[in-house]
């Protein structure tokens, strides 16, 4: 049985991570071998799921500045829209019994 931890990263790890990211790139293998209680797979995982958050992160601020929006105004126009839809659907919801 493996001895690998399945917990969060902790601080230290993700600074061995990024360093040796770095270092070797894509290189899992060599990365998984400087910690003990990380697999391959962790660490693939670990590279994708921020490749991923950093892209979408990107992808919305990209988004915004098209948009020429603030963070701050995007929040007040989707509370905005929020409060509109549920005002609108107030009293409109069917019985489910209808479809049956």
């Amino acid at each position: 049985m493996d001895n690998r931890q399945s917990c969060r990263w902790t601080q230290a790890e993700i600074d061995l991570f990024d360093q040796m990211v770095q270092k070797v790139g894509k290189n899992f293998k060599v990365i998984a071998e400087k910690f003990s209680n990380r697999s391959y797979a962790q660490v693939r995982s670990r590279y994708y799921n921020l490749q991923i958050k950093n892209n979408c992160s990107q992808d919305s601020k990209e988004m915004l500045a098209k948009a020429k929006v603030s963070p701050k105004q995007q929040n007040i126009k989707a509370e905005e829209s929020l409060s509109e839809s549920s005002s609108k659907s107030n009293g409109e919801f069917m019985n489910f019994n209808q479809f049956q």
